[in-house]
């Protein structure tokens, strides 16, 4: 078993609409991907919570960790990389399966500030702008299953 956790930061801007102008409702743009932690922007509602945000925020992050399993084999015509399938299996954790491992990404926000301070999880307002940052953390755990072997 390898397992692995840090955490890490990026920008956030949060923009807010009036409600008619988001027909698909709240939605990101931009964010972490790969090892880049770029600036995300999030479209939200004009009297949106700062419960919404965690959410929308959360939703994205793990969408986004799923798209970055890759399996990657070498060999003596050159080498493949093929994309994994992932599967959400609890409200923190994605999991993909490789040949003879499991390969499990747990994540979490640990908080989101505003100018420096830390904006309530549940019911504080949103304000427009820029200004805020998402801290949040993840582990991978990289697993073989037993092999085992019976003679009778």
């Amino acid at each position: 078993t390898f397992k692995r956790k840090m955490e890490q930061s990026f920008a956030m801007e949060v923009k807010l609409e009036d409600e008619s102008d988001l027909p698909n409702g709240i939605y990101c743009i931009g964010g972490p991907s790969g090892t880049t932690l770029n600036k995300l922007t999030v479209f939200m509602s004009k009297n949106s919570l700062s419960e919404q945000l965690f959410t929308t925020v959360h939703e994205h992050l793990l969408s986004k960790l799923g798209d970055t399993f890759f399996s990657s084999t070498t060999g003596l015509k050159g080498g493949t990389t093929e994309k994994l399938q992932s599967t959400r299996v609890d409200e923190n954790t994605i999991e993909a399966k490789l040949k003879g491992m499991n390969v499990t990404a747990k994540m979490w926000i640990t908080k989101i500030t505003f100018k420096g301070g830390n904006l309530n999880k549940y019911q504080d307002p949103i304000v427009e702008g820029d200004g805020y940052e998402v801290f949040f953390q993840q582990k991978m755990t990289t697993t073989r299953p037993r092999a085992s072997c019976i003679i009778s």
